[in-house]
């Protein structure tokens, strides 16, 4: 039996109707957080995330989980700009065996790449985030649904609460630890301090501000899958911890009950109760 690799594969939305310098802008920015995750997700992936032409990116992983979590921070790290993405799940082979030490996924092919393009026309067609499609139908189709309702939510904020909801997502996503190990959490740090400025307008962040970011607090205080499990309840109730308001507070000069009621208002409890169950049934 052929191994079976995640292929991802994710375009730029809209990409055409940006004006020159949001073009150029979009692409650069595109351009650090690929380098970045590179560097930063090195163990999840086979092979390196690459542009593949123009405004689409593609890369191999060994499993879905770790595929849909690169989504995942790609998507937040973008903002405000969009991308579609297509998962698949299936074998591949090596367009050219006889090249050593490749690590290009453009020199890939085979059922995962197919079944990524396959999940990509989808997510364009029905103008959706994320489409995953493996050989396993049930689970596809839950998880879909999920990040289908993950979108609805979002698509309800306000831009003042999207950016909050943008800054948890970067400083402190879902189920953290089990997808970056401590070794890389400086390379992390840097690629927040490269981008959340620029990510966030509704605010006014210094780079003073990033540099206080209590990381390791934030990274340590209920976001990794054995925190889930070890609070012992059957319904969480508060998934966002509440010293995230207080980062997040200091960090755009406010009160931290404002940042708890723009959290409340927002629906992003709710928003990572599903983003938890959707990396948990990502198996």
């Amino acid at each position: 039996m052929m191994e079976k690799y995640v292929a991802l594969i994710a375009d730029l939305k809209d990409s055409r109707e940006l004006t020159e310098k949001a073009r150029i802008e979009c692409q650069e920015k595109l351009y650090t957080i690929i380098n970045k995750l590179n560097l930063i997700l090195n163990n999840s992936l086979f092979k390196k995330l690459v542009f593949s032409a123009g405004d689409s990116i593609q890369g191999l992983f060994y499993n879905l989980k770790d595929a849909i979590y690169c989504y995942y921070l790609i998507k937040n790290f973008l903002y405000p700009y969009e991308i579609r993405s297509g998962i698949g799940l299936g074998s591949i082979y090596n367009l050219t065996p006889n090249l050593e030490n490749e690590n290009d996924s453009n020199y890939m092919d085979g059922d995962a790449y197919h079944q990524a393009d396959f999940a990509l026309e989808i997510s364009k067609a029905e103008d959706l985030s994320l489409i995953i499609k493996s050989d396993n139908l049930k689970n596809d189709v839950l998880l879909n649904q999920l990040f289908h309702s993950i979108a609805v939510l979002e698509k309800k904020q306000t831009k003042k609460q999207r950016e909050i909801n943008i800054m948890i997502n970067i400083l402190a996503p879902a189920l953290f630890e089990s997808f970056l190990q401590e070794d890389k959490y400086n390379e992390y740090r840097d690629l927040i301090k490269l981008l959340l400025q620029k990510n966030i307008s509704s605010y006014k962040i210094t780079s003073e501000s990033i540099d206080n970011i209590n990381f390791l607090d934030l990274t340590n205080k209920g976001f990794g899958l054995d925190n889930v499990f070890n609070e012992k309840r059957i319904f969480l109730k508060e998934p966002i911890n509440p010293s995230v308001h207080l980062q997040i507070s200091e960090i755009l000069g406010i009160t931290r009950e404002s940042v708890r009621q723009t959290v409340e208002s927002g629906l992003m409890n709710e928003i990572r109760r599903l983003e938890i169950l959707a990396l948990l049934n990502s198996n």
